[in-house]
């Protein structure tokens, strides 16, 4: 009698399909980005969906980073906080690669704090209050709230 993956995970043994990888779908966009150029403007987002929400998602370049076209993002944010946490809201108005969020003077922890963004879809990004190493009011989270992205990068050095 075969034994099923549901079976298998009841009895505590990892089945084989969850340790491999499979391919779902094989994309060909040679005929669109047909052009250097149009290679070093374009980028590809997905995300994978299970039962209505994202389990995963992310960002393909055509290019290698630094050969590709970045437009200066201009990324806001705004932040909230609740009585545990601080909310950030970042979006910005062109694509941005390895958005990282930081605080100048306190560690934290954040529930993503480098993420690729794109200018149609803002982020929301929160810190447990109780993983800072010290209290910070509202205004002070603000103050010292630091945003980065691979843009700075090549501005700064280019």
């Amino acid at each position: 009698m075969k034994r099923t993956d549901e079976e298998d995970w009841i009895n505590g043994i990892v089945p084989g399909s969850v340790l491999s990888s499979k391919e779902v779908i094989a994309l060909d966009f040679g005929t669109v980005l047909d052009t250097r150029q149009k290679r070093r403007q374009s980028y590809l987002e997905f995300d994978f969906i299970v039962d209505g929400s994202s389990v995963s998602s992310g960002t393909v370049l055509f290019v290698k980073p630094k050969h590709f076209d970045f437009q200066n993002p201009k990324i806001s944010t705004a932040v909230t906080e609740t009585d545990d946490l601080f909310v950030v809201e970042v979006q910005s108005e062109a694509f941005a690669k390895f958005v990282k969020l930081d605080l100048s003077n306190a560690d934290s922890l954040w529930s993503d704090n480098i993420f690729d963004l794109s200018a149609s879809r803002p982020k929301s990004v929160t810190v447990q209050k109780n993983s800072l190493i010290k209290a910070l009011s509202l205004v002070e989270f603000r103050e010292q709230l630091m945003v980065h992205s691979l843009f700075d990068t090549y501005a700064l050095y280019g």
